[in-house]
């Protein structure tokens, strides 16, 4: 190893019981003789409950400049009142401290890490430490971004290297156990047997005994979970899918969730960031969320809300335009900034109401639930004329025959005094209309070239209406190797199974 002259050891065993493989993260180090120049490191080593903890094994530590591995440059004992003090000269402007309750390898760990960039300068004379030792730590890294392809990583200073395995690839992540508590600055990466140091991260990452780290992105050491989230496709959305011969995963998917008091990002199963969105005139006493998952399969991945340690910039996708608690009847919008990045278009909504005539301004003789783009080229939801309990669908425009300009599609029976899901979709020329998740309708359509421009025009009719929706999909509600429209009547069918479960 390179760097330990200053150390005088006992023997050739000592020596070789210093170091740890990487492969297993054990630490087997032994005792070293104290040197007499440099800085005085002194500190103190608590349990979790602040109790001293006499004979703690604590071990400065370097860094080998060849191959990043850590190996222990010094090491001593501390007192009865658990105190300790060693004289080094440290790794460069580093002072990395390692405690364990024990001298065994299946021990409680803690860490700390010490910078100063004015070494040189002689300041200051003592180092302090102050090191809580407790269960070992995790460090759930995922898979994407600048870890996408490692080999293998390892934590400066702190015996703790693990490598990628088949099984880690396959899962999206790879967990690194046995991590003492306290702080992460610096770590080395392998790609292709070239190793790859990280900067210097100025603001450390300080992780509590028994955590879990998740660490995903460039440079983004997310944080510890709050609470976990399972999320997959329901039961009737993968049946949809199944039948039709599709791989059972769902992108896009908004899904209604109650978060934790405190927390800063929910993140996927892939370590991503998951959109979230709140209602307008949401006074619930609990604090719902529109989360909108980028991938969603049939088996449950989980979800963690995080205390963010380090918040690594982001930009939420506008794919919701629109999100109501509840809105008034006769309530106009118009988004300016609603431009459609593929012509695609869909609203949902809860709505309770009897068949009884419509309590309206205009006197009218049925209830109108909803208008969006104009009565040339848009679409209407009311109540049918013949059939007081059902509603009736007409696009205006929108024909799949060629006889009529105007057509009525997706009749159901809706306004019994129950309490019902309409969702509506027209993705490209095709539409979709499910009602309590159900797809009732599913046709092509002959549209207008202007069709999808004018729907920013969007009325309320005459009714009260809960948790509406105004969203647009991107290409993948339906892939290129889809047959039919089965995604998307399983995308439909999934969204009304995870709201409905809320209420």
């Amino acid at each position: 190893m390179i760097g330990v002259n200053k150390i005088s050891f006992f023997s050739a065993a000592a020596l070789l019981s210093l170091f740890m493989a990487c492969s297993n993260g054990e630490n087997t180090a032994g005792v070293l003789t104290e040197t007499e120049s440099g800085k005085t490191i002194a500190g103190l080593i608590t349990d979790t409950e602040g109790k001293p903890l006499a004979r703690a094994r604590v071990y400065l530590t370097g860094v080998d400049t060849v191959d990043y591995h850590t190996y222990a440059m010094d090491s001593t004992e501390t007192a009865d009142d658990g105190t300790f003090f060693m004289k080094s000269e440290g790794d460069r402007h580093y002072f990395r401290v390692l405690a364990k309750a024990t001298p065994e390898s299946d021990t409680l760990l803690g860490f700390e890490d010490y910078y100063n960039s004015t070494w040189d300068t002689g300041w200051p004379d003592t180092v302090h430490f102050e090191i809580e030792v407790g269960a070992p730590t995790f460090v759930q890294i995922y898979l994407q971004g600048a870890f996408s392809d490692i080999d293998s990583i390892c934590f400066h200073g702190t015996f703790v290297c693990a490598a990628t395995s088949d099984k880690d690839i396959e899962n999206g992540y790879m967990t690194v156990r046995n991590m003492p508590a306290g702080l992460v600055r610096k770590y080395t990466v392998w790609r292709n047997d070239t190793a790859h140091t990280s900067p210097f991260v100025d603001d450390s990452k300080r992780i509590r005994p028994g955590d879990t780290l998740f660490w995903s992105g460039i440079v983004a050491l997310w944080g510890t979970s709050v609470e976990t989230l399972g999320i997959s496709i329901p039961q009737k959305a993968k049946d949809l899918l199944d039948s039709a011969g599709l791989d059972a995963t769902l992108n896009n998917l908004i899904v209604p969730v109650y978060a934790p008091k405190d927390f800063d990002l929910l993140i996927d199963g892939w370590g991503s960031i998951v959109d979230l969105f709140t209602a307008e005139q949401d006074k619930s006493a609990e604090k719902k969320y529109w989360a909108r998952f980028d991938s969603i399969g049939a088996k449950e991945q989980d979800a963690h809300w995080l205390l963010v340690q380090h918040e690594y910039p982001y930009k939420q996708r506008n794919n919701i335009r629109h999100l109501y608690s509840e809105i008034e009847p006769h309530t106009s919008f118009f988004d300016s900034t609603f431009s459609l990045y593929t012509p695609s278009f869909a609203v949902s909504f809860w709505i309770e109401r009897n068949g009884e005539v419509a309590d309206s301004a205009d006197n009218s003789d049925s209830i109108e639930i909803l208008f969006a783009g104009t009565d040339t080229l848009g679409l209407k939801i009311a109540q049918c004329e013949k059939d007081a309990q059902f509603i009736c669908t007409t696009i205006h425009s929108g024909i799949d025959t060629d006889s009529s300009d105007n057509a009525i599609y997706g009749k159901a029976k809706v306004l019994d005094g129950k309490r019902h899901h309409v969702s509506l979709v027209i993705h490209e020329k095709h539409l979709t209309i499910a009602i309590d998740g159900e797809t009732i309708r599913d046709t092509d359509l002959k549209l207008a070239e202007n069709f999808d421009k004018d729907l920013r025009y969007i009325q309320v009719g005459d009714e009260h209406l809960e948790d509406f929706i105004v969203y647009y999909f991107n290409d993948s509600i339906r892939r290129d190797e889809d047959k039919d429209w089965t995604r998307l009547q399983a995308w439909l069918m999934a969204f009304y199974e995870m709201q409905n479960l809320l209420y």
